[in-house]
């Protein structure tokens, strides 16, 4: 196996679970209140986003708050079915992390806020 196979399996389950914290907060705004947009801000520093709109406040937290239930389940699994750092394994326990990521925007209410 080659030397480079745990930092590559480290940084794609990173990127995919990345990916996915994305794209649940799409999917549950899409369920609960209408996305407004999707894209990248920041150039090569910034990272991906979803703006949206929901029409309560527990709707608002509900969208910002799913990817992290998912990588919180995603983390648990990871956990419980370790027996050794296998490549698999790294690549999982990277994809829970990679899902887990959140912005200031996805915890705190007020810096989530958009101006009018």
């Amino acid at each position: 196996m080659s030397i480079l196979a745990y930092p590559l399996a480290a940084m794609g389950g990173a990127i995919i679970g990345t990916l996915v914290h994305e794209a649940t907060h799409a999917a549950v705004a899409a369920a609960v209140g209408r996305v407004e947009g999707v894209g990248w801000q920041g150039g090569l520093a910034g990272g991906p986003y979803v703006d949206f709109r929901a029409p309560t406040r527990w709707r608002s937290e509900m969208v910002r708050k799913a990817p992290l239930a998912v990588g919180g389940v995603a983390l648990a699994v990871v956990v419980a079915t370790y027996s050794a750092p296998t490549v698999t394994w790294v690549a999982a326990a990277a994809f829970a992390l990679g899902a887990l990521w959140s912005s200031p925007e996805d915890i705190w209410r007020s810096r989530a806020q958009q101006s009018a």
